[in-house]
């Protein structure tokens, strides 16, 4: 993907578990800097992303 589009910065996958309502990163492919470790998140909490 890098390849055919050499504007992406970064690419990250995110799975859900309904369980516990949190989002969990887990896939990331990061040019520059640091990626994240450990990122997770309640969904309910994001006025963006729940709904």
């Amino acid at each position: 993907m890098l390849e055919q589009v050499p504007d992406v910065d970064r690419i990250a996958c995110a799975l859900y578990e309904p369980s516990d309502d949190m989002l969990k990163t887990f896939v990331h492919s990061t040019r520059q800097g640091v990626a994240i470790k450990g990122y997770e998140f309640r969904l309910s909490e994001s006025a963006s992303l729940s709904g």
